[in-house]
């Protein structure tokens, strides 16, 4: 091993061993991942890329990381394993650089991350609900097939009759409680329905469509979880 290629594998090895606190942004070299979240136990290669002449560069040691002979580092490698989630993996380049007559080491630290399997939806975002405004026509859609899906409160937002005379004596009218299903082969949806279920067809059902009483646009939302919340989006205490 050529003493020059001996003295950069060594700093290499104690680069890893350094807080990446005082890290230089790289200019060119870089951590190669896949760019799709890989499955869990599926072995994938990585490795470093955009070194210039006279650099060197090599993963740290990474639980998941195999990267060559055992206890050293190199420059690409198999990751693996079979926890879910989010990964990082380090690695550091290293070049000799002369300042004032004296060899002196430049680092630079690198990062990346790499996804196994699918992330984590992250929480629904809250409801904004209706621009104030009100009272409203009411039209809610709905897919037979989910029926099973939805809570009993919300079954009872699709067909009970209390609910309606209630959102009525608030001073809202009810259009419909639609189910998308039950077009039949000729697609023919009654004129009273028609706009608010352009308005909803893109919107995952069930959903409710809200327009002013005296005409404007129509906002569609998911379907509440039950009577309080849909009241509580129709700006009702």
């Amino acid at each position: 091993m050529k003493r020059s290629h001996f003295a950069l594998g060594l700093l290499l090895l104690l680069a890893c061993s350094i807080p990446p606190a005082t890290a230089q942004e790289p200019s060119a070299v870089k951590i190669v991942v896949p760019s799709e979240p890989v499955k869990a136990g599926e072995p994938v290669f990585v490795y470093l890329d955009g070194l210039a002449s006279g650099q060197d560069a090599a993963f740290c040691p990474e639980p998941y990381l195999t990267v060559g002979p055992p206890h050293l580092v190199d420059r690409h490698g198999l990751f693996f394993t079979k926890t879910k989630g989010e990964h990082v993996l380090r690695a550091v380049a290293v070049s000799i650089v002369t300042i004032d007559g004296q060899a002196v080491p430049r680092v630079v630290f690198l990062r990346e991350t790499i996804q196994v399997g699918e992330p984590e939806p992250g929480p629904d975002p809250p409801n904004p609900g209706p621009t104030p405004g009100g009272p409203w026509q009411v039209a809610i859609f709905h897919e037979s097939d989910n029926r099973d899906n939805m809570s009993s409160d919300q079954l009872e937002l699709l067909v009970g009759l209390g609910f309606r005379d209630e959102i009525e004596a608030d001073g809202h009218r009810w259009v419909a409680s639609f189910d998308v299903d039950e077009l039949g082969p000729s697609g023919v949806v009654p004129a009273r329905v028609r706009p608010f279920f352009q308005a909803a067809k893109d919107h995952a059902k069930p959903c409710v469509a809200l327009a002013p009483v005296d005409g404007g646009a129509i906002q569609c939302y998911p379907l509440p979880k039950d009577a309080a919340a849909f009241k509580r989006l129709l700006g009702k205490p």
